[in-house]
């Protein structure tokens, strides 16, 4: 069955994705991702990040027969460079091979220079496909980037060295190519969000890559060449993919922002709250005893409507006798509360004077820096 002019079908809603920068790219969990994408792959099917299930071309290998994916050098630099040159057209088609699996899973090798070190992140993962980079282009924030001379390129290797050292190779539309290190650019994100998430994503795909059919580079683009059309804007396509991502890793540094924001409010809200602490203490503890008092208080009242309510039934009391009691028990039960209310209002103004706090910040304050064991057990003594 020929499907390569056909779209995808979606298999999970919209809500189940997320557009991600760093390591929570999916919001079901990650190994279950994994699992789901490995296996026998009974129905020849994968499913791409965005939801959309593709069809697979199962491979012809005899049993027992495994699939040699080794490269010799000459070659595997010769593909390299096929990729090189061609990642910015593979991009602008990007629709287009993530409808055809043979496409999608079209391997892309690694420069000779960086296989050593592939292997290191990736272990015994084969090596990326087509499909692997599109997607990482378009998921992962800062694998697509502008520079000030408006020169764009595409992240095509990273590799980390550890958590504060990081180098990789950066592509232009020329395809030229320049090497990158954490001393020689500004990146957006660290490279160590983008290492860690393209090996995700490439993992996903294992057992696809052993068991269907690929095109090579050469193949997709003789394809791609045959089908292309006239009134294609390669231009348009590219800038409106760039600017989406743009767009995307800009709102990421807003929220990314307002969290450092509120981080920081709270920071300094706890500094000044830290040289009150003894005022702090004497007041909300003041408060905690008040509010005892007036449970109790309370209750006693509650239990006096109870006997109230009985001695009526008794046919101690009419019920014109029985109202006006009643409505003296709400009465009091009514003042009781207003002292808690009160002590919030009157005496935190009196306290604290002009200090912009609030009761729920006095009281955040001592849950979390001094009675914090004491949360904890109630807690525990609820569950």
């Amino acid at each position: 069955m020929i499907i390569s002019n056909q779209a995808p079908k979606k298999v999970m809603n919209e809500d189940d994705v997320l557009y991600f920068n760093g390591e929570n790219f999916l919001k079901w969990n990650y190994m279950n991702v994994v699992n789901t994408l490995k296996g026998p792959f009974p129905y020849g099917q994968i499913v791409l990040l965005d939801g959309r299930m593709m069809e697979c071309y199962p491979r012809a290998i005899k049993e027992n027969e495994e699939r040699n994916d080794n490269v010799p050098d000459e070659d595997r630099e010769k593909e390299v460079n096929l990729f090189l040159k061609n990642a910015f057209y593979f991009l602008a088609n990007k629709e287009r091979i993530l409808t055809d699996s043979r496409m999608f899973l079209c391997p892309v090798p690694i420069n000779k220079d960086y296989a050593s070190k592939y292997q290191l992140l990736m272990g015994k993962s084969p090596y990326p496909t087509l499909g692997v980079y599109l997607q990482w282009w378009e998921a992962c924030a800062g694998t697509m980037r502008t520079d000030a001379n408006g020169r764009k390129s595409l992240l095509c290797h990273v590799h980390s060295i550890d958590c504060l050292l990081f180098e990789g190779k950066e592509v232009y539309e020329d395809g030229s190519t320049k090497e990158l290190s954490i001393i020689n650019v500004e990146w957006p994100y660290d490279f160590h969000h983008c290492a860690k998430l393209f090996f995700y994503i490439n993992s996903m795909y294992d057992t696809a890559k052993k068991h269907y059919q690929a095109y090579s580079l050469q193949q997709v683009l003789d394809i791609l060449d045959h089908e292309e059309e006239d009134d294609l804007d390669y231009a348009q396509t590219i800038n409106e993919q760039f600017h989406t991502h743009e767009i995307r890793m800009l709102n990421e540094r807003v929220q990314y922002l307002e969290t450092q924001l509120k981080t920081l409010n709270k920071r300094f809200l706890d500094a000044k709250l830290k040289l009150k602490e003894d005022t702090i203490i004497k007041f909300y503890e003041g408060y905690k005893a008040l509010e005892q008092q007036v449970t109790t208080e309370t209750e006693k009242l509650y239990q006096r409507k109870r006997d109230l309510k009985a001695a009526l039934r008794r046919g101690e009391y009419t019920n014109k006798e029985y109202q006006p009691m009643l409505g003296e028990l709400y009465r009091c039960m009514g003042e009781e509360n207003r002292k808690l209310d009160d002590y919030k209002n009157m005496e935190m103004h009196r306290v604290f004077l002009d200090e912009e706090f609030t009761f729920e910040m006095i009281e955040d304050y001592y849950k979390r820096h001094i009675r914090p064991d004491a949360e904890k057990s109630n807690n525990d003594s609820h569950q």
